[in-house]
Protein backbone atom coordinates (compact mmCIF):
# COMPACT_ATOMS: atom_id res chain seq x y z
CA UNK A 1 0.00 0.00 0.00
CA UNK A 2 2.54 2.57 1.01
CA UNK A 3 3.81 2.20 -2.93
CA UNK A 4 1.06 2.56 -4.65
CA UNK A 5 1.01 5.62 -6.92
CA UNK A 6 -2.36 7.10 -6.28
CA UNK A 7 -5.55 7.84 -7.70
CA UNK A 8 -8.92 5.60 -7.13
CA UNK A 9 -11.87 4.74 -9.10
CA UNK A 10 -13.56 8.19 -8.69
CA UNK A 11 -10.71 10.74 -8.61
CA UNK A 12 -7.27 10.47 -10.04
CA UNK A 13 -5.82 12.89 -8.05
CA UNK A 14 -5.81 11.65 -4.92
CA UNK A 15 -1.97 10.56 -2.65
CA UNK A 16 -1.61 6.98 -1.82
CA UNK A 17 -3.71 3.96 -1.26
CA UNK A 18 -6.85 5.03 0.63
CA UNK A 19 -8.08 1.83 2.58
CA UNK A 20 -11.67 2.93 2.30
CA UNK A 21 -11.88 3.92 -1.25
CA UNK A 22 -9.28 1.63 -3.39
CA UNK A 23 -9.67 -2.15 -4.09
CA UNK A 24 -7.34 -4.44 -3.25
CA UNK A 25 -6.32 -5.22 -7.18
CA UNK A 26 -5.24 -1.56 -7.32
CA UNK A 27 -2.21 -2.54 -5.71
CA UNK A 28 -1.67 -5.09 -8.78
CA UNK A 29 -1.89 -2.13 -11.22
CA UNK A 30 1.40 -1.68 -13.80
CA UNK A 31 -0.43 1.93 -14.08
CA UNK A 32 -2.22 3.15 -11.39
CA UNK A 33 -5.48 5.35 -11.22
CA UNK A 34 -3.64 8.81 -11.09
CA UNK A 35 -1.73 7.77 -14.05
CA UNK A 36 1.78 6.88 -12.96
CA UNK A 37 3.99 3.37 -13.29
CA UNK A 38 3.08 1.59 -10.29
CA UNK A 39 5.87 -1.59 -10.97
CA UNK A 40 6.80 -1.72 -7.60
CA UNK A 41 2.87 -1.93 -5.66
CA UNK A 42 2.73 -4.43 -8.58
CA UNK A 43 5.93 -6.72 -7.81
CA UNK A 44 5.22 -6.82 -4.41
CA UNK A 45 0.90 -7.79 -4.83
CA UNK A 46 2.14 -9.88 -7.52
CA UNK A 47 5.06 -11.52 -5.14
CA UNK A 48 2.99 -11.65 -2.20
CA UNK A 49 0.23 -13.03 -3.56
CA UNK A 50 1.94 -15.88 -5.51
CA UNK A 51 3.68 -17.20 -2.68
CA UNK A 52 0.11 -17.23 -0.95
CA UNK A 53 -1.31 -19.10 -3.40
CA UNK A 54 1.31 -22.34 -3.19
CA UNK A 55 0.57 -22.46 0.34
CA UNK A 56 -3.02 -22.05 0.11
CA UNK A 57 -3.69 -24.63 -3.10
CA UNK A 58 -1.58 -27.12 -1.16
CA UNK A 59 -3.64 -26.83 2.04
CA UNK A 60 -7.05 -26.52 0.49
CA UNK A 61 -6.42 -29.57 -1.91
CA UNK A 62 -4.13 -31.72 0.89
CA UNK A 63 -6.55 -30.72 4.17
CA UNK A 64 -9.28 -32.46 3.37
CA UNK A 65 -7.40 -36.01 3.71
CA UNK A 66 -7.33 -35.33 7.04
CA UNK A 67 -10.90 -35.71 7.81
CA UNK A 68 -11.76 -39.33 9.36
CA UNK A 69 -15.21 -39.58 7.26
CA UNK A 70 -15.23 -40.34 3.61
CA UNK A 71 -17.44 -37.76 2.12
CA UNK A 72 -17.23 -39.49 -1.01
CA UNK A 73 -18.45 -36.96 -4.04
CA UNK A 74 -18.32 -33.69 -1.87
CA UNK A 75 -14.54 -34.17 -1.32
CA UNK A 76 -14.79 -34.35 -4.65
CA UNK A 77 -16.25 -31.08 -5.21
CA UNK A 78 -14.62 -29.23 -2.35
CA UNK A 79 -11.15 -30.38 -3.85
CA UNK A 80 -12.16 -29.16 -7.16
CA UNK A 81 -14.03 -26.15 -5.89
CA UNK A 82 -10.51 -25.24 -4.15
CA UNK A 83 -8.03 -25.61 -7.29
CA UNK A 84 -10.17 -23.53 -9.13
CA UNK A 85 -10.61 -21.00 -6.38
CA UNK A 86 -6.65 -21.01 -6.98
CA UNK A 87 -6.92 -20.45 -10.65
CA UNK A 88 -8.79 -17.25 -10.22
CA UNK A 89 -6.44 -15.81 -7.96
CA UNK A 90 -3.99 -16.82 -9.87
CA UNK A 91 -6.12 -15.04 -12.93
CA UNK A 92 -6.70 -12.37 -10.84
CA UNK A 93 -2.86 -11.39 -10.77
CA UNK A 94 -1.90 -12.23 -14.23
CA UNK A 95 -4.91 -9.78 -15.57
CA UNK A 96 -3.82 -6.39 -14.50
CA UNK A 97 -7.05 -4.66 -14.29
CA UNK A 98 -5.89 -1.22 -15.39
CA UNK A 99 -4.91 -3.14 -18.87
CA UNK A 100 -8.65 -2.38 -21.14
CA UNK A 101 -8.28 -6.07 -23.15
CA UNK A 102 -7.53 -7.73 -20.16
CA UNK A 103 -10.36 -5.72 -17.71
CA UNK A 104 -13.18 -8.26 -18.60
CA UNK A 105 -10.82 -10.98 -17.66
CA UNK A 106 -9.75 -9.72 -14.61
CA UNK A 107 -13.59 -9.69 -13.48
CA UNK A 108 -14.41 -13.27 -14.24
CA UNK A 109 -11.46 -14.54 -12.71
CA UNK A 110 -12.66 -12.35 -9.69
CA UNK A 111 -16.03 -13.46 -9.28
CA UNK A 112 -15.08 -16.77 -10.46
CA UNK A 113 -12.75 -16.91 -7.48
CA UNK A 114 -15.08 -15.26 -4.88
CA UNK A 115 -17.77 -18.31 -5.92
CA UNK A 116 -15.42 -21.40 -5.49
CA UNK A 117 -14.48 -20.27 -2.36
CA UNK A 118 -17.27 -19.63 -0.89
CA UNK A 119 -18.21 -23.37 -2.13
CA UNK A 120 -14.99 -24.67 -0.59
CA UNK A 121 -15.88 -22.72 2.78
CA UNK A 122 -19.38 -24.27 2.62
CA UNK A 123 -18.37 -27.90 2.06
CA UNK A 124 -15.56 -27.46 4.32
CA UNK A 125 -17.98 -25.86 7.61
CA UNK A 126 -20.62 -29.11 6.87
CA UNK A 127 -16.97 -31.67 6.94
CA UNK A 128 -16.14 -29.73 10.57
CA UNK A 129 -19.68 -30.76 11.64
CA UNK A 130 -19.83 -34.29 10.48
CA UNK A 131 -16.19 -34.39 12.81
CA UNK A 132 -18.13 -32.32 15.57
CA UNK A 133 -16.13 -29.58 15.78
CA UNK A 134 -19.04 -27.20 15.65
CA UNK A 135 -16.53 -24.32 16.60
CA UNK A 136 -14.81 -24.67 13.72
CA UNK A 137 -18.30 -25.81 11.32
CA UNK A 138 -19.54 -22.34 13.06
CA UNK A 139 -17.02 -20.10 11.77
CA UNK A 140 -16.67 -21.69 8.34
CA UNK A 141 -20.21 -21.15 7.54
CA UNK A 142 -20.33 -17.65 8.55
CA UNK A 143 -17.29 -17.16 6.51
CA UNK A 144 -19.02 -18.79 3.64
CA UNK A 145 -22.03 -16.49 4.08
CA UNK A 146 -20.26 -13.65 4.16
CA UNK A 147 -18.65 -14.56 1.02
CA UNK A 148 -22.49 -15.50 -0.59
CA UNK A 149 -23.07 -11.59 0.98
CA UNK A 150 -20.43 -9.87 -1.03
CA UNK A 151 -21.42 -11.54 -4.25
CA UNK A 152 -24.89 -10.57 -3.59
CA UNK A 153 -23.72 -6.91 -2.65
CA UNK A 154 -21.49 -7.03 -5.85
CA UNK A 155 -24.96 -7.76 -8.48
CA UNK A 156 -27.62 -6.11 -6.23
CA UNK A 157 -25.67 -2.98 -4.07
CA UNK A 158 -25.00 0.72 -5.23
CA UNK A 159 -22.63 0.88 -7.80
CA UNK A 160 -19.06 1.85 -7.30
CA UNK A 161 -18.64 3.90 -10.22
CA UNK A 162 -21.89 6.06 -9.64
CA UNK A 163 -20.66 7.31 -6.06
CA UNK A 164 -18.37 7.61 -3.81
CA UNK A 165 -20.55 5.79 -0.90
CA UNK A 166 -20.78 3.02 -2.95
CA UNK A 167 -17.33 3.13 -4.10
CA UNK A 168 -16.37 3.07 -0.08
CA UNK A 169 -19.05 0.53 0.29
CA UNK A 170 -17.75 -1.92 -2.37
CA UNK A 171 -14.07 -1.60 -1.29
CA UNK A 172 -14.75 -1.59 2.29
CA UNK A 173 -16.77 -4.97 1.67
CA UNK A 174 -14.04 -5.80 0.27
CA UNK A 175 -11.25 -5.97 3.18
CA UNK A 176 -14.20 -7.46 5.25
CA UNK A 177 -14.14 -10.26 3.02
CA UNK A 178 -10.33 -10.68 2.86
CA UNK A 179 -10.16 -10.12 6.70
CA UNK A 180 -12.60 -13.21 7.48
CA UNK A 181 -10.30 -15.04 4.71
CA UNK A 182 -7.38 -15.07 7.09
CA UNK A 183 -9.05 -15.35 10.25
CA UNK A 184 -11.14 -18.24 8.99
CA UNK A 185 -7.88 -19.97 6.87
CA UNK A 186 -5.70 -19.47 10.49
CA UNK A 187 -8.62 -21.30 12.30
CA UNK A 188 -9.09 -24.29 9.34
CA UNK A 189 -5.23 -25.04 9.76
CA UNK A 190 -5.51 -25.45 13.57
CA UNK A 191 -8.82 -27.72 13.31
CA UNK A 192 -6.96 -29.29 10.65
CA UNK A 193 -3.95 -29.97 13.52
CA UNK A 194 -6.68 -31.32 15.65
CA UNK A 195 -8.20 -33.86 13.09
CA UNK A 196 -4.41 -34.84 12.55
CA UNK A 197 -4.02 -35.05 16.73
CA UNK A 198 -0.71 -32.84 15.94
CA UNK A 199 -1.76 -30.57 19.09
CA UNK A 200 -4.40 -31.60 22.00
Amino acid sequence: MPFYQGGHLLDSTTDNYNFFRNFISDLGRTISLSGQRNLMSFAIFSTGTLVLLGSLTRFLFLGISQFKTNFGLLTFIARIAAIYSCIGVLGVVITPVNVPSLYALHIFFAISMTCAIGITLGLYSYFFYRENYIDYSILILVSALSVVGYLAFIEYGPSARESLIGLTLHASFQKYIILMMVITFFYMTKGIDLLDDKIQ
